[in-house]
């Protein structure tokens, strides 16, 4: 990062359990996986004629012989019997057609001798390229763009998702599906430097698998709310009032006269409020700041509230996601219970991207 150079990676393939992501530092772009626009669709024919349509890809030729109908717990011995039977999901990441080293098989497994140049994949390591090409696109469009500019872009620009349909919403999916077109000219972008990490960093442990922090001394430590990113997360105690506020910077890197005024959409059990309300540039590159507070009380642990702050000059729509979380109601900072691990899991592009 400090050398100009974006970081794109992979957010690990262990959901949807939560607090399973691999990495998640915000001086790197974390990248989950999801549906494309697309499907592939096989049919199996069954013994008694009838016919199962389901998302797979038949590796077999069509003229083999009859092949043996197996329960999953009768071919594993690592999975227990309902993790062999359940991640039965499709969820873009996912079903991409990827170059492939013919020195292993398609399936992994020590049995099987075939050999592939490409091979349908899914899974967050497919996401990840994606990820990293509509980086270079932005970058190909702002060469002089910093890694945290052009992070703040594809951040900011992303399709919305519908928070109702997973529980975990963004700390799930992150901002949203990249837009790598909409993202180079963003109207607006949240930049972060060097010492914003190096603050975060000095005060994480001294020791982090296999990196180190050193031993250099330490400023004052920096919340992670005063992080200049271009999201907004915050845990809070169940059933506890809370004022919490977020202080932000835009740089305008759209028309030199912009005026952007910000509205709230999402969460009802959540109140905020922006200081200023509006802001009115009027040249290129101006800087100007804001205060995000939100307000309110979460009565059930393992919550998560969330809504989308919107900047817009009416030409640009700069979203950023607002998430507001419980854990443990007796114990803050404790993971919530999970089921096992699942043994086999199809993981949902996009790019996840809040601190966790």
């Amino acid at each position: 990062m400090e050398k100009g150079i974006l970081t794109v990676h992979s957010g690990g393939n262990s959901g949807p359990a939560i607090h399973s992501v691999s990495d998640d530092v915000p001086w790197i772009f974390t990248v989950a996986a999801s549906y494309t626009d697309r499907r592939i669709v096989d049919k199996i024919l069954l013994g008694d004629g009838s016919i199962l349509v389901g998302n797979s890809v038949i590796a077999f030729p069509s003229s083999a012989a009859e092949m043996p109908l197996v329960y999953g717990k009768e071919v594993t011995h690592t999975c227990s019997e309902s993790d062999a039977t359940s991640p039965d999901v499709t969820a873009p990441g996912v079903e991409i057609l990827a170059a492939f080293s013919p020195l292993g098989s398609p399936s992994g497994l020590s049995y099987d001798k075939r050999h592939a140049k490409y091979t349908i994949m899914s899974g967050t390591s497919m996401a990840c390229p994606h990820v990293n090409a509509a980086a270079t696109f932005v970058k190909s469009f702002h060469p002089n763009w910093s890694p945290s500019a052009v992070k703040s872009a594809l951040m900011t620009t992303a399709k919305e998702m519908n928070a109702g349909l997973n529980r975990d919403a963004e700390f799930a999916y992150g901002s949203g599906h990249i837009d790598p077109l909409k993202a180079t000219d963003p109207g607006l972008l949240y930049e972060m430097f060097l010492d914003d990490y190096r603050n975060i960093w000095c005060h994480m442990p001294t020791s982090i698998g296999t990196f180190t922090n050193g031993s250099a001394s330490c400023p004052l430590k920096t919340s992670h709310k005063q992080l200049n990113y271009p999201s907004m997360a915050v845990q809070v105690e169940t059933k506890s009032a809370f004022e919490i506020t977020f202080p932000r910077t835009v740089t305008n890197v759209g028309p030199p006269r912009s005026t952007y005024t910000v509205s709230v959409t999402g969460s009802q059990d959540l109140r905020i409020s922006v200081e200023p309300n509006t802001l009115a540039f009027t040249s290129v590159n101006e800087k100007m700041s804001f205060s995000v507070t939100v307000r309110g009380r979460i009565k059930s642990p393992f919550t998560v509230k969330s809504v989308s702050l919107i900047w817009t000059d009416s030409i640009h729509h700069v979203r950023s996601p607002l998430v507001v979380y419980t854990l443990n109601s007796t114990s803050v900072g404790e993971a919530p219970p999970t089921s096992s691990r699942f043994c086999s899991v199809t993981l949902i592009l996009l790019v996840i991207v809040l601190l966790y």
